[in-house]
């Protein structure tokens, strides 16, 4: 698959004058909506535009058909917005399916540069597998039990790849490449996106939340 044809696919649940309108540019409102409607779904959640009944009928959608039928929906979602966090934590899952190994590599060589600051601190670093398995089992529609701590996760995660002196801060460096997006290629990316999951996860945590 490349760059070009990275396309949301229609949500089978949409009304039809709706879900005609996702995929293309014609209505950004419309996309908006869509966007933030099926990241809620993916939380089990309902919202202003879809009752209880159709969120779960789009979330039957996206776990028997997978999270892509609607995640490039939220591409161009801000990144303190719930769909703009999902997509962020979607590009590093993607990552980490197609290239574990240079995942692993970078883990490795991030938690030895950052060996004499978690000694100072006492602070731990989240497990990759675990972070992982956890980012998986939301996208798979499993839902998580406490959305901001896997954003800080993530987050913290993400510092910890761009620490080693193997490879940096970059993250996906060939614009042809499928993962290629106006997150990933961006100077310093695994930085500022590290920066967007953490201040997420504290917007997640605090009584306004995620919308």
């Amino acid at each position: 698959m490349n760059h070009e044809d990275f396309q949301p696919r229609r949500p089978a649940m949409l009304d039809p004058e709706v879900a005609e309108q996702i995929p293309g540019d014609e209505d950004p409102a419309i996309t908006t909506s869509a966007a933030t409607t099926s990241a809620h779904a993916l939380l089990g959640e309902s919202d202003e535009e879809f009752t209880a009944e159709q969120v779960q009928q789009l979330a039957h959608v996206i776990q028997t058909e997978g999270v892509d039928t609607v995640s490039a929906l939220w591409a161009r979602s801000s990144a303190g917005s719930l769909a703009g966090q999902l997509w962020r934590l979607y590009l590093l899952k993607q990552w980490y399916d197609r290239e574990p190994e240079t995942i692993y590599a970078r883990y490795h060589d991030g938690q030895k540069s950052l060996s004499e600051y978690l000694a100072k601190t006492g602070r731990h670093l989240p497990g990759l597998e675990t972070t992982m398995q956890r980012i998986g089992d939301l996208m798979a529609g499993k839902g998580t039990s406490n959305l901001a701590a896997l954003l800080a996760a993530a987050g913290t995660l993400m510092r910890v790849l761009a620490a080693g002196v193997c490879c940096g801060p970059e993250w996906i460096t060939d614009d042809h490449d499928e993962l290629a997006d106006q997150v990933t290629t961006r100077a310093g990316a695994l930085i500022k996106t590290s920066d967007e999951l953490l201040a997420g996860a504290r917007k997640a945590a605090s009584p306004e939340g995620l919308v």
